[in-house]
């Protein structure tokens, strides 16, 4: 909210939902003159409520938004293996934009 200067909203998959976080989404959306959203995802892209399935993880959200997701990759010290991590994340689940 301090950063863009509007109001913010929690959108967690896991105590919302899928059809909470939609309609939480789509009404802020609507209440705003704003051109774009801009969802901060927390932990890990794929990290949430257990390790076998993507429930209650930033990637289950983005793919309930339809939404791209903008991978920021800390490359310091890196060379050819951030372009193996990049890759991991684009073909761990397809589903994810």
């Amino acid at each position: 909210a301090a950063a863009c200067g509007r109001p913010s909203i929690n959108l967690d998959g896991w105590m919302l939902g899928r059809n909470g976080c939609l309609a939480a989404f789509h009404a802020a959306v609507a209440a705003s003159d704003a051109d774009i959203a801009i969802v901060e995802g927390c932990m890990g892209l794929h990290d949430g409520r257990e390790g076998a399935t993507d429930d209650g993880s930033t990637a289950q959200v983005a793919k309930w938004l339809r939404a791209p997701v903008l991978l920021v990759v800390d490359a310091w010290n890196l060379a050819r293996s951030a372009a193996a991590m990049v890759h991991g994340y684009q073909s761990f689940d397809p589903e994810v934009m």
